[in-house]
């Protein structure tokens, strides 16, 4: 999974209390296929804002559209978040395939902090690695 975001060099010289508006993308690449047969997953993330010492207490934040018959989607809905400087703004995209009669399919997820992001350049990219292919879960690193 990649989410990107557009910054200038000087965030790190700005007061905490000042806040700014961030754009986050989402896209996923080389997803497992959840869906039946012959069918290809139309795959959709939940977008969620919680802190890691209370991993319960995760907010949603929005859903994204599905994208139909795409296993490496990107989705076109930006995702708009309010984010003060110093503030620890950590984000959980869930990617679940959509199901006609049913909840959607976990497919993956991956969590980052916005800061973080802010002060990279580029992304980040969810990776399968040998030890967490088995728990089908992803592990993030910069891009």
């Amino acid at each position: 999974m990649d989410a990107k975001v557009t910054t200038e060099k000087y965030l790190d010289s700005l007061p905490n209390h000042l806040g700014i508006k961030v754009q986050l993308s989402l896209r996923a690449f080389k997803l497992n296929n959840v869906s039946s047969f012959f069918k290809i997953s139309n795959p959709y993330a939940v977008v969620n804002k919680f802190k890691p010492q209370k991993p319960e207490n995760i907010h949603i934040l929005t859903r994204t559209e599905a994208i139909k018959n795409d296993l490496s989607p990107k989705w076109s809905s930006a995702i708009i978040l309010d984010w003060n400087f110093g503030e620890d703004f950590f984000v959980r995209a869930d990617v679940y395939g959509e199901m006609k009669k049913s909840e959607g399919r976990f497919m993956g997820y991956c969590e980052f902090e916005i800061g973080n992001i802010l002060r990279s350049k580029g992304g980040i990219e969810i990776k399968k690695s040998a030890e967490r292919e088995r728990q089908n879960m992803g592990s993030c690193r910069k891009i």
